[in-house]
């Protein structure tokens, strides 16, 4: 068995000793061959969710990249459609752990495969977001203008609130107070 992924293994990964021959069965559908780590797809997605549950990003990352690896090119449309959740929380993942360039390189991605996805506009509030956390101010500016003109129409408003608070906090850093009072009305 091929392992990839140390990480996403589970300690009851031992090789079983050999079981004796069985009497041949009746065919089965055939079945995914196990991802590069030896886990099948549900095991290792129940591993990345446990691990985000716990807080354990880095174990997360593994798993969830090992998802993508394995499944992120697929052309069945549900796979398609259940690959979307794991490419956020991958971008969530290097969110939280700081690694601000690849979670805007995991938020970009997402927008790319799913512009209309159920976490697009969040994406969009995480990269700008990042690139605050990481000084490149005007940029955060664009960004947020940028998410408020697209997403006008359906963003909540304690969201809307939370950008404009952050737009306000980069002005008044910059001492840039004419910009940050209309905002502030």
């Amino acid at each position: 068995m091929l392992f990839l992924s140390a990480s996403c293994q589970t300690q009851a990964q031992q090789p079983a000793a050999p079981a004796a021959p069985a009497a041949p069965a009746a065919p089965a559908a055939p079945k995914a061959p196990p991802a590069p780590s030896g886990l099948s797809v549900r095991e290792i997605r129940a591993k990345a969710n446990a691990a985000l549950s716990l807080g354990d990003f880095p174990t997360a990352i593994s798993c969830l990249e090992e998802l993508i690896s394995y499944l992120g090119d697929s052309t069945k449309k549900e796979t398609i459609v259940s690959m979307e959740i794991i490419f956020f929380k991958l971008g969530i993942c290097y969110f939280f752990t700081g690694e601000f360039d690849s979670s805007e390189k995991a938020f970009q991605t997402y927008l790319k495969k799913y512009p209309k996805g159920a976490h697009a506009l969040e994406a969009s509030v995480y990269i700008a977001d990042g690139y605050r956390f990481t000084q490149n101010l005007e940029k955060a500016l664009k960004e947020y203008e940028k998410l408020l003109k697209k997403y006008e129409r359906t963003i909540s408003m304690d969201l809307k609130t939370d950008v404009m608070s952050s737009m306000v906090r980069i002005y008044l850093s910059k001492d840039d107070w004419t910009s940050a009072m209309p905002l502030l009305k």
